[in-house]
């Protein structure tokens, strides 16, 4: 059977696996591996632009780790916002930012980010540790704690952050004390 050129990508692209849970962890990377981070300014602005489409869709942020090409996000998508409008929210206005900044054109981001649902608790303490653990496996540092861009710290602190790290936390202990050192102990 011949198929034509626009049947062929159909076919390569597969279909987004939906989670029962409504949990990702979702990845995307800078087009050819280039930085898309490359001063602290722009770590601050994703980070910037998260907190507003958090805020305006009330999705939940468990995890994040932001490497200078590619970003780590373990989040809950909600009724009024699924993943897809979530993700082109905070990929354009963040592409669009970079280009205007960096006077540059074209696309920012490789392919599409890529999703993997959530179903259970052991997969998400694991992926937890996983997102934290990245800039250590990077050699980028020598500890998690290390790490300014990533939500490590927000499970360490008892005020507000961008992380909702009482699920995590709560799952390692009913005594937030307690699950603190666990989680410290990774």
């Amino acid at each position: 059977t011949c198929y034509t050129p626009i049947e062929v990508r159909k076919m390569a692209r597969q279909a987004r696996k939906l989670s029962k849970t409504g949990l990702y962890h979702v990845i995307f990377r800078g087009i050819s591996r280039q930085n898309i981070f490359e001063e602290a300014s722009d770590y601050e602005k994703m980070k910037e632009i998260i907190k507003k489409v958090k805020f305006e869709t009330g999705m939940e942020i468990h995890a994040y780790c932001f490497m200078s090409n590619h970003v780590h996000l373990f989040l809950k998508e909600v009724e009024n916002a699924r993943l897809s409008k979530i993700m082109t929210k905070i990929l354009s206005h963040y592409a669009t930012w970079f280009n205007i900044k960096y006077l540059r054109t074209g696309s920012l981001f490789g392919s599409r980010y890529k999703s993997e649902p959530v179903e259970d608790e052991r997969y998400f303490l694991s992926l937890v540790r996983y997102i934290h653990q990245n800039p250590v496996r990077a050699r980028v540092c020598k500890t998690s704690s290390e790490y300014k861009w990533s939500s490590y710290s927000d499970y360490l602190t008892t005020g507000k952050t961008l992380t909702d790290t009482k699920l995590t936390l709560d799952m390692l202990s009913s005594k937030k004390k307690e699950a603190i050192k666990y989680f410290e102990g990774e």
